[in-house]
């Protein structure tokens, strides 16, 4: 598989001819070919519950605890969701605390520590507000299992994930990260520190479709190209090996309808 010439594709695709691609039920394929009905889940940016919702349904016997700084999304969760997640109203970082949160009012998914480069600036409403604070590592304290997290918090990922390290190290879970330059740039990070921090974790990192990225110069070629949404799988376990539908719901250099079927 050119996991290159699978990115260049899907970049013209969505440059040249306007097509839109629905990553976000990409990855809900993806996510439903692993886990299992026991599954531990921890949904960071959880937002209004789009895949909160289907992690209850994937795992009814499962435990799933979910992250929301912004009060009004934590107050749908609460209310949609009820006692079935457990909701930790704040963000994550690498120290626990308060501080100050960027509220978009106008385009809250785009939400963060900080202001971010918006899709839509003059639609945005940036606000400043204050939120809870605590980090990946004592959020999942108590847990003795983790079978999948899911991050998406405009930018802020490997703060996140920096201040998961030990949680990473103990419990090995497979992490879905999105991960964009128009907002992690603005917290001076650059598109190599993701693939050294998984690294540094014992983590190799794989695109949407679950095709592993075997070095720098790989991921240097196909981030911020055409999608924001990685995995990160532990060192040592294929992501062949996750499910028998794990090796359909990739596609090959020779049937490249396989991405076609996932336009929008």
């Amino acid at each position: 598989m050119d996991i290159v010439a699978v990115h260049t594709f899907l970049a013209e695709l969505m440059g040249r001819y306007r097509v839109a691609i629905d990553y976000e039920g990409i990855l809900e394929t993806q996510y439903r070919s692993f886990l299992k009905s026991d599954a531990t889940i921890i949904d960071i940016g959880a937002h209004e519950g789009r895949h909160t919702k289907v992690f209850l349904e994937v795992a009814p016997a499962g435990q799933i605890l979910a992250v929301e700084p912004l009060p009004d999304k934590a107050q749908i969760l609460r209310s949609t969701l009820g006692p079935s997640v457990r909701l930790f109203q704040g963000a994550l970082g690498e120290k626990e605390g308060r501080a100050k949160f960027v509220w978009a009012q106008g385009t809250p998914e785009e939400s963060g520590f900080r202001e971010r480069h918006y899709n839509d600036p003059q639609n945005a409403r940036p606000t400043e507000i204050e939120v809870e604070v605590t980090t990946l590592d004592q959020l999942s304290r108590d847990l003795r299992r983790c079978d999948f997290v899911k991050i998406d918090v405009e930018g802020a990922e490997l703060t996140a994930l920096r201040g998961g390290a030990g949680f990473l190290d103990r419990l090995r879970p497979i992490v879905s990260v999105e991960f964009g330059k128009p907002a992690y740039s603005v917290y001076g990070h650059q598109a190599s520190d993701l693939f050294h921090f998984a690294q540094s974790r014992r983590y190799t990192l794989h695109d949407i479709f679950l095709n592993p990225v075997p070095d720098l110069e790989t991921w240097t070629a196909i981030c911020d190209r055409a999608t924001w949404d990685y995995f990160m799988i532990p060192d040592g376990q294929s992501a062949d090996a996750l499910s028998p539908a794990a090796e359909t719901s990739r596609p090959s250099p020779s049937l490249l309808d396989r991405i076609l079927r996932r336009l929008a």
